[in-house]
């Protein structure tokens, strides 16, 4: 089986050549990309393979962590953008795109990338619910060796995946596609099975060596005002269900989704997560005249991304922010007749990090509307668990931090069963943990130690160009196009483009290294760094004046050896990682190979890349 091939001799090959060792933990505090992510996907990893046009292996690497990188690549509320330190400059690489170029420019070769399967070793893991949390456990452990079975109560797998999300933003063939490849790793799915009815969960215990609970949440979490048994106020859940499944649906939503016709009708949204911006953008396309999305605190504290919110306003939405409902209004016939609100302020922040909306005395108004969908959020259903578990204080399953077992042995839960309304991404990485627990609680192996690897870079330097190169959004349809709920909004990069938009990556994983040659205080690396990031300390302590050193000089040194500022002189170079933007100038004008660009990555990877038995 072929493997992706990049560099990476062991840090004891290393030594030889007398370089520094650095520690695993600061390699991966310095890669804030993969750092934030929570499944820490090896995001500048997948770049480099993109900026090299390696689709092929992108997208390999890319599944080993995500599993459905094709969906993530649209999907993802892309934790690591924000953490990437190109936004330092001007603007974050965009990674989510990155990702979804892997999927969308890859051939049948990934296959041949991906690991082979352990051996069966004869344990049975079944998995509730074929979300992202499920699909990710499946994967990892068919790949352990474990005999896995998952069970979803709707008729296709994918969960939120498919119900939850419109095909406008995820196309259905993506979902199919990626989903149906759990199949080559003999993972069963069983759809159109519930737990809880056709199966008691306290049986399906029996029937496995473990059971995981990934489930989602199922269960709309109430607006508590006045009016909210109006007709005509729906649960955003269910009336996204509803859109996605139709005849399908669960029957909550087919009882209480609404009706999909919203011709002339005015509808009013409330709230400001991803749910509400499809519940709008779907609103519009089933004909409502008028659409707006009311949301207690302001747009830099909505839980949606602001491109999300951009195409929304683009197709017609409005926006009533820093607004709290009070009250659903009925008419005579007990209809909606308006969405009663008051104004607020922003306080101090609250336990979620954002702003605390109070309200302003004396501001209520109304908003006139046919309907409201109330999208704030969705809770697990523990109506169907017919065993006793130890729940949180808020009325979750408690589960064990590090292994996802709940009270009761042998039952884990994972993703948005165990975490409450979450993002694909952390569902995703959820149910790395809890399958983690499960092969441990089968007899798997523990967790390996942190090691470093590294490679050193001989030559390396970048084009500067590349650092003057902007972000480009991925392109988009017209809006005059976007009518109906099966063409794709964003249509991603080209080839041409995403091995572009890739070079804008500033490879955090490489470093500059000093070995034990001795450096001369020659300042070529003072003059040549375009950040001025480095500093020269001598050994008494102190930093060597720019103004004493022989060079800097007009123009770029020469590669030839450089006499010390006075003789014996010596000094050490200080580099500050989080401003140098690895462009390798420093190690190619240093005259006697003090310093050298070196690539470094942390192992273990993840679970499903060990040898585990």
């Amino acid at each position: 089986m072929t493997s992706i091939e990049l560099p990476t001799p062991s840090i004891e090959q290393e030594d030889e050549l007398g370089l520094v060792e650095i520690a695993p933990d600061y390699i991966e505090e310095q890669v804030k990309c993969q750092a934030a992510c929570p499944a820490h996907t090896d995001a500048r990893r997948y770049i480099w393979l993109v900026s090299e046009g390696r689709f092929d292996e992108a997208y390999a690497l890319n599944k080993i962590y995500n599993v459905v990188p094709g969906v993530l690549g649209r999907v993802c509320t892309r934790p690591c953008e924000v953490a990437c330190r190109r936004a330092d400059d001007d603007e974050p690489v965009a990674i989510r795109a990155l990702k979804r170029a892997s999927s969308d420019f890859k051939s049948d070769r990934w296959r041949m990338m991906m690991p082979e399967p352990q051996p069966p070793n004869g344990m049975s893991v079944g998995i509730v619910g074929a979300g992202p949390a499920g699909l990710a456990a499946a994967q990892d452990l068919a790949l352990l060796g474990h005999a896995v079975t998952v069970y979803e109560s709707l008729p296709m797998p994918g969960g939120m995946l498919v119900a939850g999300i419109p095909a406008y933003r995820l196309p259905r063939d993506i979902v199919e596609a990626e989903i149906a490849d759990l199949l080559d790793y003999g993972v069963k799915i069983q759809c159109g099975v519930k737990i809880g009815g056709d199966i008691p969960l306290s049986r399906l215990l029996g029937m496995h060596h473990a059971v995981l609970v990934s489930a989602g949440c199922q269960k709309p979490m109430r607006l508590d005002i006045p009016g909210e048994d109006a007709q005509g106020v729906y649960p955003g859940l269910w009336f996204m269900e509803k859109i996605n499944l139709t005849s399908d649906a669960p029957e909550e939503a087919r009882e209480h989704g609404g009706n999909l016709d919203l011709t002339g009708k005015r509808v009013a949204v409330i709230g400001g997560g991803f749910t509400a911006v499809d519940c709008v953008r779907s609103a519009v396309r089933l004909g409502a005249s008028e659409v707006q999305m009311v949301y207690r605190r302001g747009m830099d504290e909505m839980p949606s991304t602001p491109e999300e919110i951009h195409e929304a306003q683009v197709e017609g939405v409005g926006l009533v922010l820093l607004a709290s409902p009070l009250e659903v209004s009925k008419d005579d016939n007990g209809a909606v007749r308006a969405l009663k609100c008051v104004r607020n302020r922003l306080g101090v922040p609250d336990a979620s990090g954002r702003r605390r909306p109070m309200a302003i005395e004396g501001s209520d108004f109304e908003i006139e509307c046919d309907i409201v969908i109330a999208a704030i959020s969705q809770e697990p259903d523990l109506s169907w668990i017919d065993i006793e578990l130890e729940l949180t204080r808020w009325g979750g399953i408690k589960v064990a931090p590090d292994t996802g077992m709940t009270s009761h042995q042998g039952l884990f839960a994972a993703g948005d069963f165990a975490l409450g309304a979450a993002s694909v991404i952390e569902a995703v990485a959820d149910a790395h943990r809890a399958a983690e627990g499960i092969h441990r609680f089968l007899g798997g192996t523990n967790p390996l130690e942190k090691t470093l690897e590294s490679s050193t870079l001989r030559g390396y330097k970048r084009e500067m160009h590349v650092y003057e190169m902007p972000r480009e959004e991925e392109p988009v349809i017209p809006v005059a196009e976007r009518d109906d709920f099966t063409t794709e909004v964003e249509v991603g990069y080209s080839p041409e483009m995403a091995i572009e938009q890739a070079q804008r990556c500033y490879f955090c994983h490489i470093q500059v290294s000093q070995t034990e040659s001795p450096c001369v205080v020659c300042g070529a690396c003072v003059e040549v760094c375009p950040k001025d990031t480095i500093d020269l300390l001598r050994p008494d302590g102190s930093l060597v004046d720019p103004k004493e050193i022989m060079f800097p000089r007009r123009g770029m040194p020469d590669n030839d050896v450089l006499p010390a500022s006075s003789p014996g002189d010596s000094a050490s170079i200080l580099i500050d990682d989080d401003a140098c933007i690895r462009c390798g100038l420093c190690a190619t004008h240093c005259p006697t190979g003090t310093l050298v660009m070196k690539d470094y990555y942390v192992q273990p990877q993840p679970v499903l890349l060990r040898t585990a038995k």
